[in-house]
């Protein structure tokens, strides 16, 4: 006896909800894929006509994040290590976010931009208080001091995150840290030694 898949209307509205709020959240979205085609032609034209109200529906919830408009500043800021740079956009420059995001995009980076530079710094404090930490909204280039006089420029215009953190230890390569996991990438920069 063969037996033949039927998809469950109600558990394909549900999911295709889920992946519908996802996108909401994460600002991209994928068309649900279509489930196995072993049901009889009855359901696949109703499966059919489903996919399609979520391709639609889908479509008008994608939003996408626009590149981030350039600063209004052109000053250079020197880091000497160890450093923890905090940067951040400028009023002018945030604007300039504003317009060109949605909304509810705006609303999302702004949030979780504010709370993770906010539980980052918190880390640096209460765990790592070596590090000397540099907030800037006002500059454009970061310029890091490394032991064996040479120097490595960060232009902020070509990072793609409107803020975010880099850790400079003087003699790495500074790195840009993904800042929910500040507590790993503050270890496997600097290790043991700052502690």
């Amino acid at each position: 006896m063969v037996y033949r898949f039927q998809p469950d209307p109600i558990v394909e509205l549900l999911r295709t909800t889920a992946l519908l709020a996802l996108a909401l959240l994460t600002g991209t979205c994928t068309t649900p894929s279509a489930p196995p085609n072993h049901a009889p032609s009855s359901t696949r034209s109703a499966s059919a006509d489903d996919s399609e109200k979520s391709s639609v529906a889908a479509d008008a919830v994608r939003s996408r994040i626009a590149p981030k408009p350039a600063s209004s500043f052109d000053d250079s800021i020197t880091a000497d290590p160890p450093v923890a740079v905090f940067f951040r956009p400028d009023s002018l420059q945030l604007e300039k976010i504003k317009a060109v995001n949605s909304r509810t995009m705006f609303i999302n980076l702004t949030h979780d931009s504010y709370y993770m530079m906010r539980n980052a710094r918190q880390v640096i404090q209460k765990y790592w208080p070596r590090i000397r930490i540099l907030e800037t909204s006002t500059h454009r280039w970061l310029v890091f001091r490394k032991s064996h006089d040479t120097a490595r420029c960060i232009d902020l215009n070509k990072i793609s995150d409107i803020s975010g953190v880099f850790l400079f230890d003087g003699t790495k390569d500074p790195i840009l840290v993904d800042m929910p996991n500040i507590d790993s990438q503050l270890w496997f920069y600097f290790g043991r030694d700052l502690k």
